[in-house]
């Protein structure tokens, strides 16, 4: 969270702009790029770890991917009804809140599962149906964006 509010505050103040036009640009982006890599690998290693499809398995995980999607569709009403009620229509930041609100949950939290050995399965089996359920929902803002 802090992490997410020190930057907006550098979007605002506009110290992205400053750090791509200085001398430090290629350092700065090198950087970025060397920590950003593995990510992909290892968000697969933490989920796929302890996949497991299994019939009882798969009913709790359904539900709990379906009941995230209408959450997070209610969410995205909620907000996108606040903000632009503030704001003018902007059709990339109404993207971005669609983006934000289909992506699965942060995939940290299975290795806070590990503790619990019943719940590892469930917890990445369900990580991977809402990854699946994202992808196949971002078809349509690609072609929302398209339009």
């Amino acid at each position: 969270a802090m992490g997410m509010l020190l930057g907006i505050i550098g979007g605002i103040l506009g110290l992205g702009k400053l750090v791509l036009a200085s001398p430090a640009a290629a350092v700065y982006t090198q950087a970025v790029s060397f920590i950003s890599a593995p990510t992909g690998a290892l968000i697969l290693i933490v989920v796929g770890y302890d996949l497991t499809f299994s019939k009882e398995l798969m009913k709790p995980v359904i539900t709990t991917a379906l009941l995230r999607i209408a959450v997070m569709g209610c969410m995205y009403l909620a907000c996108s009804a606040l903000i632009f009620h503030l704001l003018p229509y902007d059709k990339l930041l109404n993207m971005a809140l669609m983006l934000a609100c289909i992506l699965p949950a942060p995939f940290v939290i299975p290795l806070f599962a590990r503790h619990l050995d019943q719940d590892a399965g469930y917890v990445s089996t369900t990580y991977s149906v809402q990854t699946l359920a994202a992808i196949a929902l971002f078809v349509p803002l690609v072609l929302y964006s398209l339009a």
